[in-house]
């Protein structure tokens, strides 16, 4: 049994519609990507005792932190477009509601050559994230990002094992 160990390589999409995204974005340096499962739930009591207890995933929650290399990705996560003139590259950060996209990741197994992929089909940033520059250090923002709910094929929340190592892809394979 092979267990699994760090990240390897995160890309993002654009979220267009129900399974369909645009070209994939490669998240350069990726050091963490962490998905929790939320749920919404209730309790029953009665009777001085507890009756019942519900609990159903509604979204989930990513934290992810990469370095900075690329203004496409941060048009992807925030919507805001960026041109490119030859020698510079210009983006305006305005009031651009963030729009939804898929992030796939890839977990490489301790032994053999299989890799485990985790893909949320429809997510978005639902915290500010900062840029920090600083001497002796790289940009590498960390967001918080929410996935809900991206139909019977994806869900919330895809995982996929393989046998043999593959490129994250999106929509995954």
């Amino acid at each position: 049994m092979a267990y699994k160990f760090g990240i390897s390589d995160a890309r993002i999409a654009t979220w267009n519609s129900d399974q369909n995204w645009g070209s994939a974005v490669d998240l350069v340096g990726v050091q963490m990507m962490a998905v929790k499962l939320d749920t919404v739930s209730g309790i029953l009591n009665g009777d001085d005792e507890i009756k019942d207890v519900h609990a159903q995933t509604i979204s989930a929650t990513l934290r992810v932190r990469f370095a900075f290399n690329s203004l496409d990705v941060f048009a992807v996560l925030t919507g805001e477009t960026h041109t490119d003139s030859g020698a510079d590259e210009t983006m305006i950060f305005g009031t651009t509601n963030m729009p939804y996209f898929g992030i796939v990741g890839r977990i490489d197994h301790t032994e053999g050559s299989g890799d485990v992929h985790f893909f949320c089909g429809k997510a978005k940033i639902t915290d500010g994230f900062e840029w920090s520059a600083e001497y002796g250090g790289y940009i590498t923002p960390e967001l918080t990002i929410m996935a809900v709910y991206e139909g019977t094929a994806y869900g919330i929340f895809r995982v996929i094992e393989h046998g043999t190592a593959e490129t994250p892809t999106i929509p995954p394979s």
